[in-house]
């Protein structure tokens, strides 16, 4: 959404006008680019840290209070079958490189 922002002259004109959440995005993009903008190395870090946790923590478990593993369809069947598996939250830990990359990777 910023960088829709930042490349398209109209897109407040033109996106904001008919998606009904006017507000909530101009909010998002003046946090993004004004007050929660990092501005050290250090900030970035602690920026990235967060969003870690966000994706890949709290929304994957708010997800599955949401959608229990062992939840069923409206037909008994397996909701997390086929194509859709129940995904499993990440505890970060800065000594594992799986999840230790994407918050260094995110920073720079």
């Amino acid at each position: 959404m910023v960088n829709s922002f930042l490349s398209e002259p109209n897109y407040l004109e033109s996106n904001l006008k008919y998606s009904g959440q006017q507000t909530e995005q101009a909010e998002q993009i003046l946090a993004s680019l004004v007050t929660q903008k990092p501005l050290t190395f250090d900030e970035c870090i602690v920026w990235a840290r967060l969003l870690f946790e966000d994706k890949y923590n709290d929304a994957i478990q708010q997800l599955l209070f949401s959608l229990p593993k062992d939840a069923t369809t409206t037909t008994g069947q397996p909701f997390w079958s086929g194509p859709k598996r129940a995904p499993d939250s990440l505890t970060f830990d800065s000594s594992d490189v799986s999840s230790g990359d994407p918050v260094p990777s995110a920073a720079n």
